[in-house]
């Protein structure tokens, strides 16, 4: 092979060096997928799987999955920041008050009709 690889490019009357054709040959041969055919995959299932190997992986339940204590920090999170925007919010009724006043106040600047 090395022989009609090196004849190949002699008769394009290009010349490299023996050791750069034999490198790049193996490189070559080494980069070619190998003939030899693996058995017939038995079911439409094998077909894919030999196919797509990366998908055909199981599916690992306990990844992704939460434990009881991620879901008791996350419920306890929620529960911290409900909590703080409630301490937020402003009170209904000293809203009301707070504005009842206010005008009362203004109310008894106002010129009397009388």
């Amino acid at each position: 092979m090395i022989i009609f690889y090196g004849m190949n490019i002699v008769t394009r009357n290009i010349v490299f060096q023996d050791s750069f054709v034999s490198n790049l040959l193996r490189i070559i041969q080494h980069m070619k997928p190998t003939t030899s055919q693996p058995s017939a995959p038995k079911s439409a299932k094998d077909k894919l799987a030999s196919k797509f190997p990366g998908l055909a992986i199981p599916n690992d339940p306990s990844f992704g999955s939460l434990s009881d204590d991620k879901i008791e920090m996350k419920k306890e999170k929620k529960r911290k920041r409900d909590d703080a925007e409630e301490k937020h919010k402003p009170d209904a009724t000293l809203a009301g008050d707070s504005v009842e006043d206010a005008m009362a106040f203004l109310e008894s600047f106002a010129p009397s009709a009388g």
